[in-house]
């Protein structure tokens, strides 16, 4: 696990961020910045009382938003505009966005001389493909806004390494479930479940095959990849299993303790939920698992999880 560091954790009031805020804390100082219109601060709640913790309101969007901020040995780049179907109407702003909030964070890195830096990127780059499952190497040609948002900012992480000597291990996740999550299959079929226990209507065909992996495991990969990986570098974090849709939502069912659920299936004639969306893919998690990784739950293991943790969680508003 890492430790002894002092952290910048940008978007660390989201999912992954917070979840990453939680696991670290201990053993390291930790100042998270999010401008709160993805995050929220109840996911971080416990940690303000912590002398290692600190929180600050601030928008990436602004080129000198990170100037006061001092003393940081290790950056943790989870800001962003996440996800792919919410994009759809409003392209240009979430793609310029999610650029410049990483260019700032760079150009902060390369003021402050700041060499390690961990990013949030995303199996979107990859688009869709004939190779499963989808090695690194890969050509990345998205079909979505935030998958082409995602390939332009680990373009400028690796010029900004070459230029600067920023050591970046940038991941690429696939599905991530967990506590703290407020979108996504999981969340948004057990809130619609919670709504109307009798049935359910899905974007996605019931065909549709994704890996999945819990939030958890992700942060163990991150923590791997500090440890081992010493230069500038991209890696697939996922499991080696898929669920359908089908499956998945039957698994939420069983863990919801549902019975006669009417499910309605939707998709397009490709298989696809939305634009943007891919029928199925699974990531070649090899590189990694060289360094000496591996994942805690599978893809059914993890969606299980996650179902129980959002239920406990209880942050539907219904």
């Amino acid at each position: 696990m890492i430790s002894g560091k002092k952290i910048l954790l940008t978007g660390g009031a989201g999912f992954i961020g917070s979840n990453i805020a939680h696991a670290l804390i201990y053993q390291n100082q930790i100042t998270v910045v999010d401008n709160l219109v993805n995050g929220n601060q109840k996911n971080l709640s416990g940690l303000s009382g912590n002398n290692n913790f600190k929180f600050e309101e601030k928008d990436l969007l602004g080129e000198n938003s990170l100037e006061s901020i001092e003393g940081i040995d290790l950056v943790m780049d989870f800001a962003a505009h996440a996800g792919i179907r919410d994009i759809g109407s409003d392209p240009k702003k979430y793609f310029m966005e999610n650029i410049s909030i990483t260019a700032n964070v760079l150009e902060f890195m390369r003021k402050k001389d700041i060499r390690d830096m961990i990013f949030a990127s995303t199996s979107s780059v990859y688009g869709e493909t004939e190779k499963q499952p989808i090695p690194e190497d890969w050509p990345s040609i998205p079909i979505s806004s935030y998958g082409s948002s995602k390939v332009a900012a680990e373009a400028l992480i690796h010029s900004y390494s070459h230029y600067y000597g920023i050591n970046a291990r940038i991941m690429r996740f696939a599905n991530v479930l967990g506590k703290n999550s407020n979108k996504g299959a999981s969340y948004e079929f057990v809130r619609d479940l919670k709504k109307d226990p009798t049935m359910l209507t899905t974007f996605g065909s019931r065909y549709q095959t994704k890996s999945y992996i819990h939030v958890s495991d992700c942060i163990s990969a991150m923590s791997n990849l500090f440890e081992n990986s010493k230069k500038t570098d991209v890696f697939n974090i996922g499991t080696e299993d898929v669920l359908s849709l089908e499956s998945l939502v039957s698994i939420i069912i069983e863990e919801m303790g549902l019975k006669d659920v009417k499910v309605t299936f939707g998709g397009d004639k490709l298989g696809r939920g939305w634009k943007g969306d891919v029928k199925s893919f699974i990531l070649d998690i090899s590189k990694i698992k060289a360094l000496g990784w591996k994942y805690k739950y599978n893809s059914e293991e993890a969606m299980r999880l996650a179902v129980r943790e959002l239920l406990e969680q209880n942050r539907f508003g219904v």
